[in-house]
Order: C-alpha cells, then sequence, then structure tokens
C-alpha cells in the first residue's frame, strides 16, 4: 500500500490531496440495503470502491468500516467501479486501522454441556431408567425435547 498523487480526476478536474491505494472491504449502505465492497484507493475527501450493484450517481450513502461510518454521496460511476465523496473530511489511519472480528475458533474437542452449567454444590445424578422415561413423557407433553 502507498501513496501518490492523482492529479486528475475522471471528469477532468483537479484532484484535491493524495489517495492511498489499498484494499480492504467495506460495507455500503444506500436505499435501505447494505452491501458489501472493495475499496481500492481512500482520501480524506474520498473512496474509490467496487461493488457488484452500484448506487446511481449523486445517491447519498453510508461508507461503514468497522466502528468508522462517513456519509458520502456517488459523484462518479463507471462500471462496477464507483467514485464517492465523503461529506466531511475521515481519518484515513483511523479507517485503516479497522480490522474485521476473527471469526470464533472451534474448540479441539467437544464441550460437555453440563460443565457450562456447575455451580458450587450442584451435583448432576444419573436417572434411572423409569426417571429418564417419565422426564421424556413430560417433557413431549411440555414440546420439549430430553435429553442427558
Amino acid at each position: 500500500m502507498g501513496v501518490r498523487s492523482l492529479p486528475t480526476t475522471s471528469e477532468g478536474g483537479t484532484r484535491k490531496g493524495k489517495r492511498a491505494r489499498v484494499l480492504f472491504k467495506a460495507t455500503i449502505r444506500f436505499h435501505g440495503r447494505e452491501t458489501e465492497s472493495r475499496v481500492r484507493d481512500l482520501s480524506p475527501l474520498g473512496a474509490l470502491i467496487e461493488l457488484d450493484n452500484p448506487p446511481p450517481l449523486g445517491s447519498q450513502l453510508l461508507f461503514m468500516r468497522g466502528a468508522v461510518a462517513a456519509a458520502a454521496r456517488v459523484a462518479w460511476v463507471g462500471g462496477d467501479r464507483v467514485g464517492i465523496a465523503f461529506d466531511h473530511p475521515v481519518n484515513e489511519k483511523e479507517m485503516l486501522a479497522q480490522r474485521p472480528m476473527p471469526a470464533p475458533k472451534m474448540p479441539a474437542k467437544p464441550i460437555d454441556p453440563r460443565s457450562l452449567y456447575r455451580r458450587p454444590g450442584v451435583q448432576f445424578i444419573r436417572l434411572s431408567d423409569e426417571e429418564r422415561r417419565l422426564a421424556q413423557v413430560w417433557a413431549s407433553q411440555m414440546g420439549l425435547s430430553f435429553e442427558d
């Protein structure tokens, strides 16, 4: 990831500031729906994003990455690429520092569900065959399942 000046916009105007070339995911909310996008470059004033069904030119949207969100509008559209202009300058470093939450790791061995409910002084006892049958009948009448 580097920073370079891009002297002109697609409209032929002058670009203000530098853009950081990046590649990360962000969520875009527009027209009452959220969609995932790929961010290709970023500056305090805007970003270049790619998404499958881009919003129309001039649309208002919300750009979200982690805990950071910024209101923006669509400045230009070209295929699946969209240039967005933030309503207020964003802190690039804060935006780049956002990391998605890692997926929880599954335990190496199965967890005994009884261990989740242990309280001091409480003991689990084995049911007799008759007690188990009665518990199953009661559970089925209550719309529950009984497993031990």
